[in-house]
């Protein structure tokens, strides 16, 4: 037999087979080519911007589409609606997390674990325990203003020359939390606090799909190198935190006294004891690690994040920045800011939400998996699919926000003048599997933008040109290129 015929008859019966064996009322999408997956589609994520590819994809095929990565099927979901049908409505369907075998986050902690009794039970712990620890209290507070305080020295002495704002607003972050966790704070010019914020980095800069999880290993370098050596970096960097952790624990175990407890470090060491007494409990040595590190990693990035892009829309538009400070100096004076004034300042709260909005810090959201078949929106999906609610489909949908690409604070102000808080942007996701963080994040968020409001302007490095909002493709999340800003005094 001819081989020419022999190819085209496996070709046929390739495609046959893996047309039958799709699953009833599937929704529509990319076909699944063999141990590949969706070759077309995954070539255009090599290329761009995952959240603006499945965005033009949105527009072909819906609000709910399906695409292949080797045998995985992932579902995107687009639109308010959808959304909240699956993480809200069937949040006991749709809140697992999906598989990361070999992942240096593979199913443990808070972020990453599987929505169940273990992860129920040290959510609870864990939210207890910060908010004892001051979350969204007054000793919080104190921390954030300390931290204003040392940022507002260092942009004094500036003079008006270059400043890399997202530097100092890394190390603020990162302060409070350590704070929490440690009971210590940095000095910003600590070579160790650099390395530390650095590991940070590196743990943040995964990509929520990545071929290195679902591929063999010399087909995912082909499919995507940069996947495969960010992920061998992050292991690199999860074994140096786990070092820095283990390193601060030995520096507790010296004053520690179960009567009285100082940080999330003398919880670990309490349950430590525990566990060595005998007692089980899901609250352990190991799950208080995760712990940690979850607490550690995404306490600060995505709030610096949030905060950086807020200051490049501040400086890139003045008006809003003015608007803001004469509203700060209107309704609260000269006298520091505090987190119960927020509900009286209008403006700065629009202009908060409208950089949650526009800027959409997580577009894809992290990924969901489902625990079981269901379905949703009229299509079956299978248990284990992967899915991704695609927070920029709201963020820029046309029929909830009036020219989505404009910056423009006013749309969430009503012509009573008053705040309007029914818009669906949900920056903190939305559901049970919301972000544990969302309290300290809001009160970082407000304290720092109006306090630095209220004594400095923010202006672009070169007033002559247009600011690069342009974002870093090697990041998962919406992460601006690097910045400088000139900062100047007003009084």
């Amino acid at each position: 037999m001819d081989v020419t015929v022999i190819l085209v008859l496996i070709i046929v019966f390739c495609v046959t087979f893996f047309f039958m064996k799709q699953r009833k009322h599937l929704p529509p999408g990319h076909f699944r080519f063999p141990i590949f997956g969706s070759v077309f589609l995954l070539r255009k994520l090599a290329k761009q911007r995952k959240h603006l590819v499945f965005a033009e994809e949105a527009k072909r095929y819906g609000g709910i589409f399906r695409w292949y990565l080797g045998k995985q099927m992932f579902v995107v979901l687009s639109g308010t609606d959808v959304i909240n049908e699956a993480l809200v409505k069937k949040a006991e369907v749709f809140s697992d997390r999906p598989p990361r075998a070999g992942s240096a986050f593979a199913s443990k902690g808070i972020a990453w674990s599987n929505y169940g009794n273990y992860w129920r039970e040290l959510r609870r712990f864990t939210y207890r325990t910060l908010r004892d620890f001051g979350v969204g209290k007054t000793s919080t507070e104190e921390k954030i203003n300390a931290e204003i305080a040392v940022v507002s020295e260092f942009l004094k002495t500036s003079k008006g020359q270059p400043v890399s704002v997202s530097a100092l607003m890394q190390k603020l972050v990162a302060n409070v939390i350590y704070g929490i966790i440690f009971g210590r704070r940095y000095d910003y010019s600590d070579p160790e606090f650099d390395r530390v914020t650095k590991l940070s980095n590196v743990l943040n800069s995964a990509s929520p799909i990545s071929a290195t999880f679902f591929l063999p290993k010399f087909l995912a370098k082909y499919v995507n190198t940069r996947d495969a050596e960010t992920e061998e970096r992050r292991k690199k960097a999860l074994d140096d935190m786990a070092c820095y952790v283990s390193a601060q624990i030995e520096e507790h175990k010296a004053t520690f006294d179960s009567n009285n407890i100082r940080d999330f470090l003398d919880i670990y060491l309490d349950t430590d004891r525990d566990s060595e007494d005998g007692k089980q409990s899901i609250i352990n040595k190991e799950s208080m690690f995760w712990v940690i590190v979850d607490i550690f990693v995404a306490g600060t990035e995505t709030t610096k994040t949030t905060l950086d892009w807020a200051f490049l829309y501040l400086s890139e538009f003045p008006d809003v920045q003015k608007k803001c400070q004469e509203e700060i100096e209107k309704v609260i004076g000269g006298k520091p800011i505090e987190y119960r004034d927020r509900n009286s300042l209008v403006y700065v709260n629009a202009t908060i939400m409208e950089v949650h909005r526009h800027c959409c810090m997580a577009p894809l959201n992290l990924p969901h998996c489902t625990s079981q078949d269901t379905t949703l929106g009229g299509y079956h999906i299978p248990e284990g699919t992967i899915i991704f609610p695609m927070q920029y489909s709201v963020s820029r949908d046309p029929k909830l926000f009036k020219d989505p690409e404009k910056f423009d604070p006013t749309r969430f102000i009503d012509s009573k003048g008053q705040l309007i808080n029914n818009l669906p942007i949900v920056p903190f996701s939305t559901g049970p599997r919301v972000c544990l963080g969302e309290a300290l994040a809001r009160t970082e968020i407000f304290l720092v933008i109006t306090n630095l409001l209220q004594m400095f302007n923010f202006s672009p490095e070169n007033p002559d040109k247009p600011q690069d909002f342009a974002c870093d493709v090697t990041q998962s999340l919406n992460v601006a290129v690097p910045f400088k800003l000139r900062v100047s005094k007003r009084w």
